[in-house]
């Protein structure tokens, strides 16, 4: 009399094949989720800062500039989000002109992400690749030297 052996469980062989599927599909994956988490966060932060400028322009249209008096600019409703401090480019009294402004985001963490978003008076925005910008800086970014370096229009 025969007995059938039933196999359970898998070979070592099987479960060799399966680590190395897994790996390569975190291999491919893994990358392209950083790059949609990275460009996501840009997205969110891009919209809280034309959330700014409609309340800017509000202002703006109240007032006939963009500053709450000679040395402080016009409060902005959201100063950022869990990722990026907003605040105005350059001081207030320095500003060439009433008409005229920039609002940066800078990462809270920049070893995450180092590079800025940039948006001006007439909603273009710059992506820049690196800054010294941190969000440390209180009131608005000096943006000395032209802290801003390799940039290019967002999106």
């Amino acid at each position: 009399m025969m007995h059938k052996s039933h196999k359970k469980g898998m070979t070592l062989q099987e479960v060799m094949i399966a680590v190395v599927v897994i790996t390569i599909l975190a291999v491919i994956a893994y990358p392209s989720y950083r790059s949609y988490i990275r460009k996501s966060r840009l997205s969110e932060v891009q919209q809280l800062m034309l959330d700014n400028a409609q309340a800017w322009e509000r202002h703006y249209a109240a007032h006939g500039h963009y500053r709450q008096t000679s040395r402080k600019w016009a409060a902005l409703p959201v100063q950022g989000n869990d990722d990026f401090c907003i605040r105005p480019q350059g001081a207030p009294r320095g500003a060439a002109h009433d008409g005229q402004y920039s609002l940066k985001a800078v990462a809270l963490d920049k070893t995450k992400e180092p590079r800025v978003l940039v948006m001006n008076q007439d909603l273009t925005f710059l992506l820049c690749e690196e800054s010294s910008s941190t969000c440390a800086e209180t009131d608005y970014f000096a943006n000395p030297a032209r802290a801003d370096k390799n940039c290019r229009s967002y999106p």
